[in-house]
C-alpha cells in the first residue's frame, strides 16, 4: 500500500480554512458509501470553515436524517428558500445563515423544489452549496444539468460546492480542488474511487478498501501541501 502520513483532523481543516475560497479553489468532492461518514465530515468542514457563510444543503432524503439534525450548529430544515435567504439570520449554524432544503415524498415535487433553489443560487451567488447524495440529485431527480451549471459558475459568482456522493457513477464535470475518499466496498467501486481522486493501481485500491467508517484519504491539488494524507473525522464534536 502507498505510505501515507496520518494527519490530525485539525490539520486538514486548517488547510481547508486557509485555502478553500470561491475565488481560488471553489469546490470539494467527498466520496464514500452510505454509513461511511460523509455528513459527519461535511459538518466538521462547515463548523470549522463556514461559520459566517451562507450555506444551503440540498438533502434528497424525505425522512429526517439525524446526521444533519442532531448535534450543535445544525442547518435549519426548510421546504423552500426565498430570495436573499439568510438576510434575517433565521437559519441554523453559528450565525443563523445555514439552511437544509428537505425533500418531500413526491420525487417530482422534490425536483421542482430543488430546481427552484438552484436557480436562486445561480442568480444570487455568494453561497456554500452542499449537495448531499449528488448521485440521487443528478440522476434520480434529473438535476444534473442545473447542478453542472452551478459548479461551472462557481468562481465567478462566489459559489463553493461540497459535492458528496456514495456512488462512483456520478462524476462532477467541474474539477474539485479538494477530494476526500472514504469507506468503499467492492473492487470495481475501489477502482472507480481511485480514478476519481486521481490515482491508479492496486495499491491505491487496497488502501481505499481498507478504510473504516469515518476514515478518510485527503487529496489536495493546491500548491504548498505535501501530498495525500490519511485522517479520521469522528462523530464527536461536530461543531468545531
Amino acid at each position: 500500500m502507498p505510505s501515507l502520513p496520518d494527519a490530525p483532523l485539525g490539520a486538514v481543516l486548517d488547510r481547508l480554512d486557509a485555502t478553500w475560497a470561491p475565488w481560488t479553489a471553489p469546490h470539494m468532492f467527498i466520496l464514500a458509501m452510505s454509513g461511511g461518514g460523509k455528513t459527519t465530515l461535511i459538518r466538521q468542514v462547515l463548523g470549522y470553515t463556514c461559520a459566517p457563510e451562507r450555506v444551503l444543503v440540498l438533502d434528497p432524503k424525505p425522512a429526517d436524517d439525524p446526521s444533519w439534525s442532531d448535534g450543535g450548529w445544525a442547518p435549519a430544515p426548510v421546504t423552500a428558500v426565498a430570495p436573499r435567504f439568510g438576510e434575517h439570520h433565521d437559519g441554523g449554524g453559528p450565525a443563523g445563515l445555514w439552511y437544509r432544503l428537505t425533500a418531500s415524498h413526491d420525487p417530482a415535487q422534490t425536483a421542482r423544489r430543488f430546481a427552484a433553489a438552484l436557480r436562486l443560487v445561480q442568480a444570487e451567488g455568494h453561497t456554500v452549496l452542499v449537495l448531499d447524495d449528488a448521485h440521487e440529485l443528478c440522476l434520480g431527480l434529473k438535476l444534473r444539468d442545473q447542478i453542472d451549471s452551478v459548479l461551472t459558475l462557481g468562481r465567478s459568482a462566489a459559489i463553493s460546492c461540497i459535492v458528496a456522493s456514495g456512488d462512483t457513477g456520478y462524476v462532477p464535470r467541474s474539477q474539485a480542488a479538494f477530494k476526500f475518499a472514504g469507506q468503499i466496498s467492492g473492487i470495481d467501486a475501489a477502482k472507480a474511487a481511485a480514478r476519481l481522486v486521481g490515482q491508479r493501481g492496486r495499491d491505491w485500491e487496497d488502501t481505499i478498501l481498507s478504510l473504516e467508517p469515518f476514515g478518510w484519504l485527503y487529496f489536495d491539488n493546491r500548491p504548498g501541501f505535501p501530498g495525500p494524507c490519511r485522517f479520521t473525522a469522528a462523530l464527536a464534536a461536530v461543531a468545531v
